[in-house]
């Protein structure tokens, strides 16, 4: 029987996406910035990952709402 390896959980204040309303008003995806993103991201290329973070902007917080993140805290 064959096992999957057990997800990478990641947990900090910025997240590997960061949301945002372009220009047209719809909500764009742009990637995280920092070093820790940069670095993470490389665990996540070879290792099934759940990244938790938190909501920083309007558009973050929106795209967890309708993701079904649950409530949202500020």
């Amino acid at each position: 029987m064959s096992r999957r390896p057990a997800p990478l959980i990641l947990v900090s204040n910025r997240g590997p996406v960061t949301f945002a309303r372009g220009p047209d008003g719809e909500l764009q995806r742009n990637r995280g910035g920092g070093g820790l993103v940069t670095a993470l991201l490389g665990l996540t290329e070879h290792s099934p990952a759940l990244w938790i973070s938190a909501a920083i902007s309007d558009a973050d917080e929106e795209t967890a709402r309708r993701a079904g993140g649950g409530p949202v805290m500020r």
